[in-house]
């Protein structure tokens, strides 16, 4: 290929970048500028080199009439033109100067640059946080170009929030070919409270402010639960005032009801006792009748007609039912008292310790006496057949052993020994006879004192000693209750001293009587 024919073809691909604040176009080419004399915009034409172009003719025409011809080795050229349609050309030369190619002529527009400018801002805006989306701001704003900037700054800190600028409602062709946005939104990826200025700036590098914008930030989803929840509330208190109404209702309508039974019931009574005496006044003056009749009988007959009238039977008034006086009802306590006595179950010493002045010699003394009993027990009155309960007894024995011997000089003595046992027991009671015969079984355990006491026959003083010790019992009764409040318990228990120095333990039959509440 030829060196003319290589920039001839090069000269058809020329990309020209015409570096201005407002570019646009479709097969045309628009340059922003203010007017000449004051112009503070670069307008650059340029185009594609070529390393075998020595230099480039451009021409520039307006109207068909020529405006400009640079003439220069670079592969653009620095304009200042006044705003306006243009068209120009290119004319390649050789490093002989000769001519190579001449390029079509190529149209451009040159614009006036304008700074933006706001016709209606909101002064106050909600934000709503709980939304994901982007947040768009509403903006009526003119003189914005294709490629405008929008920002949000902060009135106080001074933040810059970037954002995006979508473009609307472009007006037609203005004075000069021009183009202008008379409605555009805003749109931020996030915005706090506070106060704010929106801010657009023009490819020209012109820029305008808002007012201030006030940023309130709510939470609509929040608020809709909110809403949701004191509707449900709401909702609730109708349902349970409702339920309230109903229930008062209820309650007056029965109330009512039972006022009419009684004034009823009232009516019914008086209306008895009417009858009652109409009744008595009808055989009054039955009896008055009979008497006049009767007048002139004999004397004899007369008195008997007065037998047989005294003698008629009386209709018998009913007797009002007064309410009878529920019995009382019996709770279930029992208070006793009786006798029981003590069998040893267990051949050893009772009190067998070695630093003892006195031991008692044997299993048991000789001589066991009755002693009293108490008690008090609690088994509810219940229609149960078995029924729990509690007992709490105190009781003592009394027993005696007389002449018995200590150590190698056979002091004689007499020894006393008195056991006193507070105990409360579990009880079990099982019906054998509905309201009349029991069987109780019992377990628990209390505390024992064995009280010591040894007189000697010869010359040493008397001495007592006392032992507490821990105890367990069990037992079995069978109670009988012949009379309302009336109860006998016989029975029998068997009770065992905790120690590690004695092994006693002894059976206590008893007999006890008492009464019910």
């Amino acid at each position: 290929m030829s060196l003319c024919g290589h920039l001839i073809c090069r000269i058809r691909k020329i990309q020209i970048l015409l570096f201005f604040m407002i570019l646009a176009g479709a097969g045309q080419f628009r340059l922003s500028a203010q007017e000449a004399a004051s112009s503070k915009f670069k307008q650059r034409l340029e185009w594609s080199a070529d390393k075998n172009a020595f230099e480039y003719k451009v021409e520039i025409r307006s109207g068909g009439k020529t405006v400009n011809t640079f003439t220069t080795s670079e592969n653009f050229v620095n304009l200042n033109l006044p705003a306006g349609s243009y068209d120009y050309r290119v004319t390649v030369y050789d490093f002989l100067g000769r001519e190579q190619d001449v390029s079509a002529w190529q149209k451009f527009e040159i614009s006036k640059a304008n700074a933006p400018a706001f016709s209606n801002v909101e002064e106050n805006f909600e934000v709503d946080i709980s939304s994901s989306g982007k947040i768009v701001l509403p903006v009526e704003v003119d003189n914005v170009a294709e490629g405008a900037s929008v920002a949000l700054v902060n009135v106080k800190t001074g933040e810059k929030i970037k954002g995006e600028l979508v473009l609307s409602a472009v007006a037609g062709a203005a004075v000069g070919g021009k183009s202008e946005i008379e409605k555009a939104s805003a749109e931020f990826p996030k915005i706090a409270a506070g106060e704010w200025k929106l801010v657009v700036t023009n490819p020209s590098g012109l820029s305008s402010e808002s007012q201030a914008i006030a940023v309130k930030t709510v939470d609509k989803e929040k608020e809709r639960r909110e809403a949701e929840k004191a509707a449900k509330e709401a909702a609730e208190l109708a349902a349970k005032e409702e339920r309230e109404r109903l229930a008062r209702e209820e309650a007056e309508r029965k109330t009512a009801e039972k006022e009419a039974q009684k004034e009823a019931e009232r009516l019914a009574k008086e209306q008895k006792e009417k009858e009652k005496i109409a009744a008595k006044e009808l055989q009054t003056n039955s009896m008055y009748i009979l008497a006049e009749d009767d007048e002139e009988d004999e004397d004899f007959e007369e008195s008997e007609t007065e037998i047989e009238i005294a003698e008629a039977p009386e209709p018998e008034e009913e007797e009002e039912e007064k309410p009878k006086r529920p019995p009382r009802k019996v709770l279930g306590i029992e208070v006793k008292v009786g006798a029981s006595a003590a069998i040893n179950l267990f051949e050893s010493d009772l009190l067998g310790l070695k630093n003892y002045d006195t031991l008692t010699q044997g299993a048991m003394p000789e001589n066991i006496t009755l002693a009293p009993l108490v008690s008090i027990s609690y088994v509810p009155n219940l229609s149960w057949r078995f029924k729990p309960g509690l007992e709490i007894s105190a009781g003592g024995f009394v027993y005696e052993n007389r002449s018995a011997a200590f150590g190698e000089d056979e002091w004689e003595f007499n020894q006393k020994f008195c056991y006193n046992n507070v105990q409360a027991a579990l009880v079990g009671q099982l019906s054998l006879l509905p309201q009349r015969i029991f069987l109780n079984v019992k377990a628990g355990g209390g505390l024992t004192e064995i009280l010591l006491t040894t007189e000697y026959v010869r010359d040493r003083d008397a001495t007592i000693k006392a032992f507490t010790y821990p105890t367990l019992n069990a037992g079995l009764s069978f109670e009988f209750i012949p009379f309302r409040h009336l109860v006998i318990e016989l029975g029998a228990d068997y009770n065992r001293i905790l120690s590690s120095k004695i092994n006693f333990s002894y059976l206590k039959p008893y007999l006890e009587v008492g009464v019910r509440f």
